[in-house]
């Protein structure tokens, strides 16, 4: 497990913007952080992580 230890257990979201830097400077988090899978889940992305999806798209 590789973390960088900041704060790599917090798993609060503090708004949008807040969560996208985040996920910038948590990306080298393997496997992912829960602040990672936690701002991914809040911004409907995947994280990368098991149990956590991406949220879907609209529908074509």
């Amino acid at each position: 497990m590789t973390w960088i230890d900041d704060f790599c257990e917090d798993a609060y979201v503090d708004g949008r913007r807040r969560a996208e830097g985040i996920l910038k400077i948590h990306a080298s988090c393997s496997p992912p952080c829960p602040r990672v899978r936690a701002n991914a889940e809040f911004l409907g992305v995947d994280s990368g992580g098991e149990g956590c999806a991406a949220a879907p798209g609209p529908a074509q």
